[in-house]
């Protein structure tokens, strides 16, 4: 039974118990047999428990603190009464005239009583609300009952809207039916009606029908009626501008509003008072459907007719344009819906208010609103002299970002009203704008140097040509920012990480600088490219921390930085890429650690790269890598000049076209430098002691020009730098190096026109000027042995920088001894080869002579190392025939036991005897008198031997001499001095003497006539 209403103890929450039907049988059958299988064992069934009422809904969540109440009473009692005591301050009482007399009459001015009357109605207006909180805190401690009587009364309240919605519904069913309902058939009219064709129920008016018009007649009448509208139109009717454009036929007058409509009128009687009557209407836009016959039909033709009676054409005009106009709102309206279902779906959002059409278009963009407003704009009557009619039209305002942009004008076609076509030019209005404050805002923070090139291209109707390209520069690739124009969002092409990270930032914040953003794009990609391309030639990244102070280091406004170093190029010296507005540049940077894993950049160099190099491509990157290699060198090398006070001038000039087409690998022969220093060579050369520069001669020219000759490709592991070092010799020193002339020498040339040509590859960073020192050191150290050979007439067989071989005997002796002197870094060190299978006789004293050339570390001049080599060619001219005695006597005693040789020092040496020999020891010392050279022969004086044996070596001495005529030799008693020459030959009479032998050497009348006999000391 439909409608009815019982209580369900059992109904879930929020109902209040309501069930709109009774249980079905199905539902009832397992309460009945749970019922009867819970009965008594003698078949009575037990009475049900009466059920429990349900459970009312509790409303305590909702109830306000007492508390609170009081805390909310109190604060609004004392607001209100600093109020009234402001109030009653703004009342002034005027003072009593009392003349001097007091008075204790009450005061009852107008003011007084009225401060006394609000001060009154504030205590009794807060006694009412403190009495209410009273009875309230009464009710309060009786919280339980009430809150049960709260829960009553709402259940009570709930039970009556139920019922009365119940009531209403039951209404409106009802009242809904009635339109459902059909009446009964009438059967039997119809029966009658469609047998006899008449229905005798209807009442007959006894109208009596016109004759049909033949076609004589209809012709004439219509004729009739196109000459009336004719006469009218062209006499009697004072038509309005717009229909002007008409024709007549067929009784009717067709006037043609071009893009608007069609309108057929004509008229019914000859009286030119006559009212004009609708006949039909064509819209002349497209997409506008005809007008169909029906409701909205007749409502036009009665409202045209009615206007045309009482107003005329004029007003019918209006009339219909303003329909026309509305008309192609709605059609405009309808294409946004379809376009924000379609292709603008979630980005349009489309609202029709009255006669106008308001659309948002980029609805996902953050930020204020943007939207148009189509809407009719009221042309003027025209009843001025000074302004012409113009009918109504329609106009769109634009709001961009919530305000309203003025004085843009979109245009709509009237033959062909497209939604997609507003669309399409307010985006490009928008993106124009949009685009042209980014440009701006670029060339606002650009420098006048600027490298960035821009170009904005717009239009007024095709959003998709709108664009702003950057370029950056001759290595940066066109980026060009595009505005979808759909949704609104920047577009960035070509597309790369950086390019996307780009689009998600402006399009995230419409208030962010997009100028910055840009150019901080456009230089990104260039680093990317640049570090790509680097990367791959083998430079690698070296990371530096970030500094404050990196503009005044780069002494200009640096957007982006890379920081390049080679293998082998060390951890002080870097190239640096950075990019800015005004363009890449490249620089030579000093790095400095802060700390051990932090390294900061401290100066910055520009390294110059040619204007013509376009492409950034492995050429240019071993270009800018030998530049920065020549420039790092020269900066070393200026470095170390002014640290050490050594004048030197730099010059840039250019590589000459010779130098460049030679491909000659040798260093010496090619160039292609770009700067050479030039520097004197005493304030490099000059010895640091104030002594030995008096002495000094300089051997080389005053000015040596040093030039950079790049890198060693051969050099796998390390990066080496080639500089070469040219200077003229002196005639002196060229005629002494002349046998190195033309000559292959490691690093160094030696032209006949006295030019020295020094090659030195180092190693990226080291101190140049220490290794051009030890080069010219080499020189000078071969120059001067050269000259001390020379001077000594010792034949050089060999000569290089590594050492020399010479030749030391007298070109008479009867074999030739040879030396070979290697100079190192610890200094010279001496060699003897074996010469015609006879051992060099001074290998008895090479530890010596070794010592004699060793150079101490504290004294490393090359005056004290020339001296050195000069003692040592004079101790090897004067020991020759002294060891060449020793090895002839020490060979006629093949066992070693008769005689020895031994060297105590390079100018002292004995020869022992033993027996059966005479025993006895000479001493033979090398001494200078008078800057002659002299070896003396003596007796050892402290040996055990007795006074006889004493006595018989000094005879024998004196028989070695006596009566002999020797040249170069002076006998005494106490022993032999003899010149350097003849030393050997004294010797071997000696040893021929103390062996018995005859001697062999002598041609002189033996006696000793002549000689005087002194002790020697």
């Amino acid at each position: 039974m439909p409608g009815r209403i019982v209580m369900d103890s059992h109904a879930a929450p929020h109902t209040n118990g309501l069930k709109t039907d009774l249980p079905t049988m199905a539902d009832t059958a397992p309460a009945q047999h749970n019922a009867l299988s819970i009965g008594y064992s003698n078949g009575t069934i037990k009475e049900e428990d009466e059920l429990l009422p349900p459970e009312l809904e509790h409303w305590a969540h909702t109830y306000v603190p007492m508390g609170k109440l009081l805390e909310r009473m109190a604060q609004q009692c004392y607001f209100e009464l600093g109020d009234l005591v402001e109030q009653m301050a703004d009342l002034n009482i005027a003072a009593p005239q009392t003349n001097g007399a007091s008075t204790s009459a009450p005061d009852v001015s107008k003011v007084s009583v009225d401060k006394k009357l609000r001060l009154m109605n504030f205590a009794n207006t807060q006694q009412a609300r403190f009495i209410k909180a009273l009875v309230l805190s009464d009710w309060a401690r009786n919280m339980g009952d009430m809150d049960k009587l709260i829960e009553l009364r709402m259940w009570l309240t709930q039970q009556d809207e139920a019922t009365s919605l119940v009531a209403n519904s039951i209404v409106n069913m009802k009242t809904n039916m009635v339109a459902a309902k059909m009446p009964n058939p009438n059967i039997e009219g119809a029966l009658e009606l469609l047998s006899t064709s008449k229905a005798p129920w209807l009442p007959d008016l006894g109208y009596i029908a016109p004759k049909p018009l033949s076609a004589q007649k209809l012709l004439k009448t219509l004729r009739d009626m196109n000459f009336v509208l004719s006469v009218r139109l062209n006499l009697h009717e004072q038509l309005p501008s717009h229909f002007c454009n008409y024709s007549i036929a067929n009784g009717r007058a067709t006037f043609v509003v071009p893009d608007e409509f069609e309108l057929d009128l004509a008229v019914t009687d000859e009286d030119t008072t006559s009212p004009f009557y609708f006949i039909d209407i064509r819209f002349l836009f497209s997409d506008a459907p005809p007008l169909p016959d029906g409701y909205a039909r007749q409502s036009l033709e009665g409202k045209v007719n009615q206007i045309l009676q009482l107003e005329g054409l004029s007003a019918a005009y209006e009339f219909l344009h303003g329909f026309v106009l509305t008309h192609k709102i709605s059609l405009l309206r309808r294409q946004a819906f379809e376009l924000s279902r379609t292709r603008w779906t979630e980005c349009l959002h489309v609202e029709p208010i009255h006669r106008s059409l308001v659309v948002q278009y980029w609805t996902g963009q953050p930020g204020g609103k943007s939207w148009i407003e189509v809407g009719i704009v009221k042309g003027s009557n025209g009843q001025s002299s000074e302004r012409a009619h113009t009918p109504a039209r329609l106009n769109i305002r634009w709001f961009r970002a919530g305000k309203e942009v003025p004085d843009v004008r979109f245009d709509i076609d009237a033959a062909n009203p497209s939604m997609e076509q507003i669309l399409n030019q307010v985006t490009a209005a928008h993106m124009t704008l949009r685009l042209g404050t980014v440009r701006d805002q670029i060339v606002a923070i650009s420098p006048p140097n600027s490298a960035l090139a821009i170009d904005l291209n717009v239009s007024s109707t095709d959003p998709n040509a709108c664009a702003l390209s950057t370029k950056l520069g001759q290595h940066g690739s066109e980026t060009i920012l595009r505005i979808i124009p759909v949704n609104g969002n920047i577009s960035i092409s070509p597309v790369s990480s950086a390019s996307i990270d780009v689009e998600r930032r402006l399009n995230a914040d419409p208030s962010i600088d997009a100028a910055q953003i840009v150019t901080y794009l456009n230089c990104k990609l260039v680093q990317d490219q640049i570090t790509r391309q680097a990367v791959q030639a083998g430079w690698l990244l070296m990371p530096t921390d970030k500094q404050a102070d990196t503009n005044k280091v780069f002494q200009e406004q640096i957007v982006r930085r890379t920081t390049f170093t080679r293998h082998g190029w060390g951890e002080d010296w870097a190239i640096c890429l950075t990019i800015s507005l005004q363009g890449v540049k490249w620089w030579i940077v000093h790095l400095t650690y802060t700390s051990p894993t932090s390294r900061i950049i401290t100066t910055a160099e520009t390294l110059a790269i040619p204007s013509t190099t376009k492409l950034f491509d492995r050429q240019t990157v071993m270009l800018i890598e030998s530049r920065a290699v020549a420039q790092v060198s020269l900066s070393n090398i200026s470095s170390q000049l002014r640290a050490q006070n050594i004048s030197h001038e730099i010059r840039h000039v250019a590589a000459s076209a010779s130098a460049q087409a030679n491909t000659s690998s040798s260093p010496l022969s090619s160039s292609t430098t770009t700067a050479v220093i030039g520097m004197k060579f005493e304030d490099v050369m000059q010895p640091s002691s104030p002594v030995e520069r008096k002495t000094w001669i300089p051997w080389c020219g005053s000015t040596m020009v040093l030039t950079h000759h790049g890198v060693d490709e051969t050099a796998k592991d390390t990066v080496k730098v080639i500089h070469v070092l040219k200077t003229t010799l002196t005639p002196q020193t060229a005629e002494t190096l002349s046998p190195l002339i033309n000559k292959p020498v490691q690093d160094i040339s030696f032209s006949p026109n006295g030019i020295l040509a020094l090659a030195l590859p180092t190693h990226f960073g080291v101190d140049l000027l220490q290794l051009i020192k030890t080069k010219l050191s080499a020189v000078e150290r071969l120059a001067s042995c050269l000259s001390a050979l020379k001077s000594r007439n010792f034949a050089v067989e060999k000569a290089t920088m590594q050492g020399l071989v010479f030749v030391y005997s007298s070109p008479s002796a009867p074999f030739t001894l040879k030396a070979g002197i290697a100079f190192t870094n610890q200094g010279i060190h001496l060699r003897f080869p074996a010469a015609h299978d006879n051992e060099t006789p001074h290998r008895r004293i090479l530890p010596l002579l070794q010592k004699l050339l060793e150079t101490p570390v504290s004294c490393t001049s090359p005056l004290q190392e020339s001296a050195r080599f000069e003692n040592l060619l004079n101790l090897l001219h004067a020991t020759t025939p002294l060891f060449s005695a020793f090895t002839r006597i020490e060979n006629k005693d093949s066992s070693g036991k008769q005689c020895k040789a031994f060297s105590r020092s390079l100018v002292q040496h004995r020869l022992v005897y033993s027996e059966p020999l005479h025993p006895m020891v000479l001493e033979i010392e090398f001494r200078r008198k008078e800057g002659k050279d002299f070896w003396s022969v003596t007796l050892v004086k402290n040996t055990p031997d007795s006074a006889e044996k004493k006595e018989k070596s000094l005879d024998l001495l004196a028989k070695a001499w006596q009566g002999k005529d020797l040249p170069g030799v002076k006998g005494f008693r106490s022993g032999i001095i003899a010149d350097v020459d003849a030393i050997g030959k004294i010797l071997i009479a000696i040893d021929e003497v103390v062996r018995g032998e005859e001697p062999r050497v002598g041609n002189g009348n033996g006696n000793g006539d002549g000689q005087d006999i002194v002790v020697l000391d």
